[in-house]
């Protein structure tokens, strides 16, 4: 069993080590951040996540073209009902964050922005405004 001075610095020296582990992990992290041009090399091709739109998972197929266009898909499904969404824009990548100006028919322009955390030539990871992480998975 603790005693109660024991237990009293392990929570207070706590927040300080999680400080100094989270700190660490910053900076590495921004320094293993890829480059605007790795960026722009590595997307144009067709990828495949699992994302939330209007509150519903679904499976999003997105081709980004390497003249700046993208072309996007997915079904939305409730109950017996499903629905095909089609969406068309443009992207760009400016200080390490994919722009994307979409237009959907029946819908108003809309610019979405996130931090690309990493891309290869099989996956991309993207980080929302709120931190939601997205994960694409490049299509065969």
């Amino acid at each position: 069993m603790l005693r109660p001075i024991s237990f009293l610095v392990v929570k207070a020296v706590l927040p300080f080590i999680f400080a100094l582990v989270f700190a660490c992990a910053a900076a590495g992290s921004a320094s293993d951040k890829p480059s605007d041009q790795t960026i722009r090399s590595q997307i144009p091709g067709a990828w495949i996540s699992q994302e939330t739109l209007d509150g519903q998972r679904t499976m999003l197929t997105v081709e980004y073209r390497s003249d700046g266009t993208f072309g996007a898909s997915a079904r939305m499904t409730e109950g017996r009902y499903s629905i095909k969404l089609v969406l068309t824009g443009t992207w760009r990548v400016h200080n390490g964050y994919l722009i994307s100006h979409t237009e959907a028919t029946g819908a108003p322009p809309r610019v979405t922005t996130h931090e690309v955390v990493a891309v290869n030539e099989s996956m991309l990871v993207l980080r929302d405004r709120e931190g939601n992480i997205a994960v694409k998975r490049r299509a065969k």
